[in-house]
């Protein structure tokens, strides 16, 4: 008679894909199964696996949670700054959602020349570290160029004295702001002439739209 065999049955491995990922206010993020092995997001893997997300974000924004959708339209899967998940057993979706942190900014004038830039100016505008506004200012006749002025919780990206330059908020939630342009009045120097007298000529100096008394002078 032939020899027995025997022969177990065992539960088929079940694989389940993965996918995760961060929005741009992400600074660090690190994808970890059990073992400390750098997961793929869209690759499979086996049933049972512990998987730990972890991120950190950027200045200037806030992180809103984990989802399970990118764009942060599915369901909360909570607010630490890590989520796991202890066993695998169903296909995962995680991404790190984040807000970027908006700053109401009014952008206006001294009262001696025009907002150019934004064309329309519709102040305040709501922006944030990475949502900007291009700003430039022109000065009106008797004026010129002086320089913009930040108050509050707005920030200028060039330096203070760049003409056409880009406003942007600092990081601030809910913080308000306001960049003016600032403009000085011309200077002009005028001569006098004895016109037939005698005497020596004097020039003196006038300030745009400013009163300013004459210099005696001493013709004859």
């Amino acid at each position: 008679s032939g020899a027995t065999k025997k022969f177990w049955l065992q539960d088929p491995v079940e694989f389940y894909s993965v996918n995760f990922g961060y929005g741009s206010g992400c600074n660090t993020f690190t994808a970890k199964d059990g073992e400390d092995h750098d997961l793929v997001s869209g690759n499979t893997y086996v049933s049972g696996t512990e998987l730990t997300f972890t991120q950190t974000k950027k200045d200037g924004y806030t992180f809103v949670g984990w989802n399970t959708a990118a764009d942060g339209s599915g369901s909360s899967l909570g607010t630490g700054s890590s989520y796991t998940v202890a066993s695998l057993s169903a296909d995962v979706n995680v991404y790190a959602i984040y807000t970027e942190n908006k700053t109401a900014i009014t952008i206006n004038t001294d009262g001696h020349g025009t907002i150019t830039t934004p064309s329309q100016n519709n102040s305040p505008y709501s922006l944030g570290v990475a949502t900007t506004q291009a700003i430039n200012a022109t000065a009106s006749d008797g004026y010129h160029w002086n320089t913009w002025t930040v108050s509050g919780t707005a920030a200028l990206v060039s330096s203070a004295s760049t003409q056409s330059n880009t406003v942007k908020g600092n990081g601030t939630d809910g913080g308000t702001g306001t960049v003016t342009a600032t403009f000085t009045p011309n200077t002009y120097t005028v001569q006098f002439h004895r016109n037939g007298g005698t005497g020596t000529p004097v020039s003196q100096n006038f300030t745009y739209d400013a009163a300013q008394n004459l210099t005696a002078n001493t013709y004859t």
